[in-house]
């Protein structure tokens, strides 16, 4: 894609190419699993198996996607970040206990403490509306 480089998505190809890499673990990895937990029809031995999966997932965020580093593709923020972190403020409401991962926790912590969130989530919650 040519055109002006957007910090959060920069034209670099090596940059991209590790952005494209964490917004296809997240996808095909991490929201495809953790996705399911939201289907009330899940059997307990299925929901069972799912969050097992979701642990290992967890597992891999915690000691290798997101190890060392203050946001997923290193020091600079990007879109993937924002797709995951979205994607992790599921985990409270599917009772998934990220607790017992500090890295994914401290990393969702710094998220929901950026400027960027804090202020998408203060405009959602003046006029919701316009989130529709």
């Amino acid at each position: 894609m040519q055109g002006d480089s957007n910090p959060l998505y920069p034209n670099d190809a090596t940059k991209r190419a590790h952005i494209n890499n964490a917004l296809s673990y997240t996808s095909a990895e991490w929201h495809a699993h953790l996705g399911q937990l939201f289907n009330p029809a899940l059997g307990e031995e299925v929901k069972a198996h799912i969050l097992a999966i979701v642990n290992r997932k967890l597992t891999y965020m915690n000691d290798v996607m997101l190890k060392d580093k203050e946001y997923v593709t290193g020091s600079e923020l990007s879109i993937a970040d924002f797709y995951l972190f979205v994607t992790l403020t599921w985990t409270a409401y599917l009772k998934v206990d990220i607790s017992g991962f500090p890295v994914v926790e401290a990393y969702f912590k710094r998220m929901s403490e950026h400027p960027a969130v804090t202020s998408a989530q203060e405009a959602m919650a003046s006029n919701p509306e316009t989130t529709a």
